[in-house]
Parts: C-alpha cells; structure tokens; sequence
C-alpha cells in the first residue's frame, strides 16, 4: 500500500521536470560532451588513444572509444567538484561560467552534491579501469591468435627435411 504512493510524478509538468533528471550535469545521462565543452578536445583525446591502443576489432573500437567517454566524464565531475568547493566555500560565482551553474543547480535540489560527484567520479574511474582490463584482455586473445595462425602458416610452408632449402644433411 506504501508503494503506491511513491508511483512517481502524476502531471505532465513533473513529468516533463522528472525527464530532465539525468540531464542536468552531464553525469548521469548518455554521453555528450557538454555544449560549453570543447568538442575538438575530446575528439583528440579518442585520437590518441586510438593511436596508443590500436584498436583492431569492432570489440577493441568500442573499449577505446569507452576509454575516452570515462576520461572525459571523470575530468568533468572533477571539475565540478573543484567548483562546488568553491561554492561551499561562499566563493563569487562567475554567472558566465556553466560549470558553476550547473552546480548552483544541483545544490537547489541535492543538499549531497559532493557525493553525488564523488561517486559519479569513483563510477567513472572503475569503469574505465574495467575498461582498460577488458581491452589488454582482447588485446592479448588477439596476439596469441595472430601467433597461432602465424606459426601455423610458417609450419606450412616451411620446407620438408628431404627438401634442398633444407640445408645440407648432416
């Protein structure tokens, strides 16, 4: 009976309010880097580490690409933090800065906004360790695969004892 008043919200502008949730900071929704983020930024971050990791399957793409989305969201709850140090601290906002506007905004409906940011981080960081593991896993599967077919090849065409390439017997 308790359960059923907690059903979530009834009009259309809660509705429309509770979709917002996970947009509010970027942390929790689908990746995007942000509209006051740099674009190019996170585009030479996946550059390089395409270029670190070769990836070389559509499995390996996709860790890389992970590897990227994790490091950005990380760097940006870190940054988020910093700035609500900031406001904890009764520092001046700089009402330009959407970074101290986002956290203005989180604390008008999370008292907890420096845990919320520190778990966001601590998700961020496990999931690009995890990550990382799951790619020199794929990584190593991959090296002794191509080892495999390559000794296979070398085996086969490799010369037969009786054969002059051989060498001389001895």
């Amino acid at each position: 009976a308790n359960a059923q008043h907690s059903t979530g919200p009834k009009t259309e502008a809660g509705k429309a309010a509770s979709a917002q949730n996970a947009g509010k900071h970027g942390l929790a929704s689908a990746f995007r880097v942000l509209a006051h983020e740099n674009q190019d930024e996170f585009n030479q971050l996946l550059t390089a580490l395409h270029e670190e990791h070769h990836p070389a399957t559509a499995h390996q793409l996709f860790l890389v690409d992970q590897l990227a989305k994790t490091q950005w969201i990380l760097a940006r709850a870190q940054r988020l933090e910093a700035k609500a140090f900031d406001h904890l601290a009764g520092a001046e906002s700089d009402p330009s800065d959407p970074d101290a506007a986002i956290i203005a905004k989180m604390y008008e409906t999370n008292p907890n906004v420096l845990t919320t940011l520190q778990r966001y981080a601590q998700n961020a960081e496990r999931s690009y360790y995890k990550a990382f593991r799951e790619l020199a896993a794929s990584k190593k599967i991959q090296n002794e695969a191509d080892f495999a077919a390559n000794l296979v090849k070398r085996m086969y065409h490799a010369p037969t004892p009786n054969h002059p390439a051989f060498g001389p017997e001895p």
